[in-house]
């Protein structure tokens, strides 16, 4: 992370600056995992819809103090690294990550809001797995019954896989927040 990116625990942010009256939170989940479980009187901007100009457009409609004091959350703290990654430099104040997300959140005993079991989403990490989990084992199985250039399939997976843990940045991922079901 560069020096203009700060952090926080959850705990300090829920005993410092949770009810500060200049404090602004951006959810970058999905909207459906936002739906989910959320921090009352956050902002959901997802990941990939992130950008200059909506983070300003939330702000002037959500909040009345000049400089306020943002906050960036996700599930587990590295999609709100790339969020203020992103945004680092771009605006004029410098976003602060809340480490652990929502979970952490909720491990400081924080209420939060949530939706009933039936409305229960899969986070995008398990979705990610999921999906990487099923086309490596069609590929293999396509591979060994069909044609052994369906074994390209799981040697794929595995390219992207390496390169999204060098990278920090899963396409599968980007890919998946922008189906339906996470809408």
């Amino acid at each position: 992370m560069t020096e203009s990116i700060q952090t926080i625990t959850a705990q300090e942010f829920c005993s410092q600056w949770l009810h500060h009256p200049d404090t602004f939170v951006i959810d970058v989940r999905s909207p459906a995992e936002a739906r989910q479980q959320h921090l009352e009187h956050s902002v959901n901007l997802p990941l990939d819809e992130l950008t200059n100009d909506s983070l300003e457009s939330a702000l002037n409609k959500l909040c009345s103090c000049e400089t306020p004091r943002l906050f960036i959350l996700c599930q587990s703290g590295k999609r709100a690294e790339i969020a203020a990654k992103k945004l680092t430099g771009s605006i004029a104040y410098a976003p602060t990550i809340i480490e652990g997300g929502i979970t952490a959140i909720a491990n400081a005993d924080q209420t939060l809001t949530t939706t009933s079991n039936t409305d229960k989403v899969i986070s995008l990490e398990r979705q990610v797995r999921i999906a990487a989990g099923c086309l490596v084992l069609t590929g293999t199985v396509a591979g060994a019954l069909i044609n052994p250039y369906f074994y390209l399939v799981p040697a794929a997976i595995g390219a992207g896989l390496i390169y999204a843990g060098m990278s920090d940045n899963c396409a599968m991922g980007l890919l998946l927040a922008r189906m339906p079901w996470n809408r």
